[in-house]
């Protein structure tokens, strides 16, 4: 059932990377009949092959994007949580859905309408210029993201989700995992074991985890480890 957007909806929906380049008139023009909706852990918010009609802003829980291998397997291919934004690479190539995406717990979603946004796109140079914008800051996201994936360890890359999942600058740091640990070996690209024997080497690092609690003793310590 979808409802309308509280507060912090809209505040999460303005921040995001894709709408932060536009003007207030136009943010305010092609979200105003945005939605939220719930899903539960499992629900499939849309498959492979179904034609793009929303941007999706993830405002609580997680989405886990996958493939269909040839041997009928699912390829994780990314995991997204507050406040990400998913799908607008297929609306903006009025394509279908190249993946599934499936809610890996409780998910609030707000759904924004992809049809405008391309209507805007196509009679506004204002409206495109200013999606372009947003979509190059959030390119240059993901190109570091992929980069931390190739050239950085597994105790680096967790290390570096850690630190980007607190608020926290300095000091100590006591937060909860935006997602479990089986999707969490899947957003780095590693067999689960793989994680439990990092997960265990950043314990003298000053990490400790148990279930979804992360506890971090020194952030400065942790993060200078990572750039090392």
């Amino acid at each position: 059932m979808a409802s309308r957007l509280g507060t912090e909806h809209w505040r999460i929906l303005r921040d995001n990377l894709l709408f932060g380049g536009l003007s207030d008139v136009h943010f305010d023009d092609l979200t105003t009949s945005a939605r939220l909706h719930t899903f539960r852990k499992g629900q499939v918010i849309f498959m492979q092959g179904d034609m793009a009609r929303h941007v999706y802003v993830v405002a609580r829980g997680g989405i886990r994007l996958y493939r269909m291998t040839g041997d009928g397997r699912e390829a994780t291919v990314n995991v997204f949580h507050r406040p990400q934004c998913f799908g607008e690479a297929a609306i903006f190539l009025e394509q279908a859905f190249p993946v599934t995406a499936q809610a890996i717990e409780t998910t609030d979603l707000i759904k924004v309408d992809a049809v405008k946004i391309v209507n805007r796109i196509k009679t506004d140079p204002a409206v495109a210029l200013g999606l372009l914008a947003s979509m190059s800051i959030h390119l240059k996201t993901l190109i570091e993201e992929i980069t931390l994936l190739r050239t950085q360890s597994t105790a680096k890359r967790l290390a570096s989700l850690l630190l980007s999942s607190t608020g926290a600058t300095e000091g100590q740091a006591e937060f909860e995992l935006p997602h479990n640990k089986t999707v969490l070996a899947k957003r780095l690209d590693v067999a689960p074991e793989v994680l439990s024997r990092t997960l265990a080497s950043l314990r003298e690092r000053g990490v400790v985890i148990s279930r979804r609690q992360v506890k971090i003793d020194n952030i400065g310590r942790l993060r200078n480890f990572v750039e090392s």
